[in-house]
């Protein structure tokens, strides 16, 4: 069994347990129409922000059978993104602990500590194990689960729903991690556990803490130095949210303002300046990966209209301070550029055809961003590879033919491109989803 295929299971019985039998029609037809409510909820009219939502037993099951296998894809999706140079081992050695704030059911903290999982370093490592211990099955528990000299794992999860919290403890147990809570915790007023932590993580908290607060950016960044603080030297932040234009906007300002005091953003930013959209009226950025969700999502997708092919969030991996780079306690090296070596771009935007016919992406690196375009037929040996590009992969860009404003394909143009592909991912072909420009 598939370790997707295997948490599909988990959240099937944990959504039966709150008296939602997701596999019968019926009942899919019920959670859709509460998924719906949640989701309108909390992107739409937004009326559900800042309320106890997840202690009612139907929409906890809607967000279990939906949302969780998305944010567990999110989270996993970013942390290989901060990694993906092949830096990150881990040892095994000591108690690895992971901190999650606003947690709900704990997708994004689980997504964490298998991810720790799977990097581990040794022979050890090799086999099931390196998936987490979820491709040990449905009825795997304990640290043994995760093989030999699997690293042990601790989440602290807090959140304001005792009933949320529950379910994120059984589903973190029947994986094998140690689980402890602080129900009834509200993020706007009471204080943070004392540290440190390997990983922080957030998972669509940001944008619900201060809302109708005109000072919210400057309340959230001092939460978010808050967390920063509680990190072991080298440990990692995650934060992950939706990828709407103003919560996006607000997020990208945050991340502004950590980076103005020097803390490294390991993901998905190659600079390490200002982000070049946010002065710009209107424009944002996120990331995106291709990837074919689980079977109860895509029933629920279909029922509601809710697109989940593409995972779409704005997120950032920060990292303690510029003093170090690595999560000592674990062995787990988390590489990335400091103000992003030249020639090194992120694709932020999705392919666009202009009327005549070339085909232009966005890029962002050390120097702002970029177009990068060519019209496909012209022959140039790197074409291929650029029609091949999406939104978040990487690319190294050798001898490109400079054009006004920006670059193009030439004869000796050669494309570099690194990609993450989330779980269960998939990738559309080379001119999917081109949106036209004039």
């Amino acid at each position: 069994m598939s370790e997707d295929a295997v948490w599909e299971s988990r959240l099937v019985a944990e959504a039966e347990r709150l008296g939602v039998r997701a596999l019968a029609p019926a009942e899919l037809d019920a959670a859709a129409r509460d998924l719906l409510r949640l989701q309108r909820g909390l992107t739409g009219s937004r009326g559900l922000v800042g309320e106890a939502y997840m202690d009612e037993r139907k929409i906890l099951a809607s967000y279990l059978l939906f949302y969780w296998p998305v944010s567990r894809a999110q989270a996993r999706f970013m942390l290989d993104m901060a990694t993906m140079d092949g830096g990150s081992s881990i040892s095994g050695k000591g108690l690895l602990r992971i901190l999650d704030l606003g947690a709900g059911p704990a997708p994004c903290s689980i997504a964490a500590a298998e991810w720790l999982c799977r990097n581990r370093k040794g022979p050890e490592a090799r086999g099931s194990a390196a998936m987490g211990p979820a491709a040990l099955g449905p009825e795997a528990k304990g640290p043994e689960a995760m093989g030999p000299g699997a690293p042990r794992i601790s989440i602290t999860a807090l959140d304001r729903s005792p009933l949320s919290l529950e379910s994120g403890r059984r589903l973190a147990e029947s994986a094998g991690f140690a689980f402890e809570s602080v129900s009834d915790w509200n993020a706007e007023r009471d204080e943070l556990p004392s540290g440190p932590f390997d990983l922080v993580v957030m998972g669509h908290l940001l944008n619900e803490l201060f809302s109708n607060d005109v000072d919210r950016i400057r309340k959230r960044k001092e939460f978010l130095s808050q967390a920063l603080a509680l990190l072991s030297p080298g440990g990692l932040l995650l934060v992950i949210e939706p990828a709407l234009q103003t919560t996006s906007r607000e997020t990208i300002a945050l991340r502004d303002l950590l980076a103005a005091e020097g803390i490294p953003i390991l993901a998905p930013c190659l600079r390490s300046g200002s982000c070049p959209a946010l002065p710009l009226e209107g424009q944002s950025c996120h990331s995106e990966a291709s990837w074919w969700p689980p079977r109860v999502v895509r029933e629920l997708a279909r029922r509601t209209g809710l697109d989940k092919d593409l995972l779409k969030m704005t997120a950032f991996v920060f990292s303690r301070g510029p003093e170090t780079r690595r999560l000592e306690a674990t062995g787990l090296e988390a590489t990335g550029p400091e103000a992003g070596p030249e020639g090194l771009w992120r694709v932020v935007s999705d392919p666009m055809l202009n009327k005549a016919g070339r085909i232009r992406l966005l890029l962002c690196g050390r120097d702002g961003r970029i177009p990068l375009s060519t019209k496909p037929g012209e022959g140039f040996p790197a074409e291929k590879d650029f029609l091949s590009l999406r939104r978040s992969d990487r690319v190294a860009i050798s001898e490109p033919a400079v054009r006004e404003g920006g670059f193009g394909l030439g004869p000796g143009t050669r494309l570099s491109v690194s990609r993450v592909k989330a779980a269960g991912s998939r990738r559309p072909g080379p001119v999917d989803h081109l949106s036209r420009r004039g």
